[in-house]
């Protein structure tokens, strides 16, 4: 976590997302009633592939999703062709291939979701060989039967939620890419924001949730049609939570940075006339 005490009280106000994103706030979307979840339309543009590569950073919150208590918590899915999520307090995984009733099962990475901690997770398909990354670094491998899903149906892809197994925290910046994705990349791109997207080769979907409170539509930044998410919640005022965190003491702000924060401007915008003073972010053990 990054951290900046200024000495102005003065904070840049909060900017959303539009169809062309221009904000400069990193929201995140936050689930935290059991019944919150995004899902995009069922359609083509993300049909069942061998090779492919979701990255998403994930921030559970304390009890459920954190705990070693037996339940399902979906980050991300595809129906019939993969899912990220957690399970019994630990990041896992599973995916179909070669036939619709081939899957793995839940693959475990063996890393603890840590309750209010931010982790970036990618999971990469290459046929046969399937790796797990977090926080950049390589944390699962698998062999799986070659050959994608053979799901005829044109299933959604969803958010927080895969038939009752919803998520409590919080989710942002989702990318779908038709290629593998090395450790390098992924390491590189946890850190910037995904710019000129709909010009990315193999790059499918990038919902970086900067809309902001009031908002029920979520955009696919890549402008693929139909592939919006529709946020499910009825208080769409609640849907959105900045990254950074604000507090006031002794006439100073202080601004907690917990993990890189994303925008299109380039990151977090200095407030203007402010005196700051940067403290040594701490690190994760």
């Amino acid at each position: 976590a990054l951290t900046i005490a200024g000495l102005s009280s003065q904070v840049a106000p909060a900017q959303a997302a539009t169809v062309g994103d221009a904000s400069t706030t990193d929201f995140s979307l936050n689930l935290n009633n059991g019944a919150d979840y995004l899902q995009a339309p069922e359609g083509t543009a993300f049909a069942a592939r061998a090779v492919y590569s979701v990255e998403v950073w994930a921030k559970p919150y304390p009890g459920n999703c954190s705990s070693a208590s037996g339940i399902y918590c979906t980050i991300a899915s595809h129906d019939g062709d993969w899912w990220i999520g957690v399970h019994d307090g630990v990041y896992k995984y599973l995916l179909y291939s070669a036939g619709q009733g081939t899957l793995t099962g839940y693959i475990s990475t063996g890393v603890k979701a840590v309750a209010n901690s931010w982790a970036h997770l990618a999971l990469v398909r290459n046929d046969a060989a399937v790796s797990f990354f977090i926080d950049g670094q390589l944390a699962s491998t698998t062999t799986v039967p070659a050959g994608r899903s053979t799901y005829t149906n044109a299933y959604p892809v969803n958010v927080g939620w895969h038939y009752g197994s919803y998520f409590y925290g919080q989710i942002d910046e989702l990318k779908i890419w038709s290629a593998v994705r090395s450790s390098s990349e992924i390491l590189a791109g946890m850190h910037n924001y995904q710019t000129s997207p709909s010009t990315t080769t193999n790059l499918l979907g990038y919902w970086d949730f900067n809309e902001g409170p009031g908002n029920t539509t979520i955009y696919n930044r890549v402008l693929t049609a139909n592939t919006n998410f529709t946020y499910s919640n009825a208080n769409p005022a609640a849907a959105f939570l900045d990254v950074k965190s604000i507090t006031r003491a002794n006439g100073k702000t202080v601004i907690t940075f917990p993990r890189s924060y994303l925008t299109p401007v380039g990151g977090w915008t200095v407030p203007a006339l402010s005196l700051i003073h940067i403290s040594e972010p701490t690190r994760r053990s």
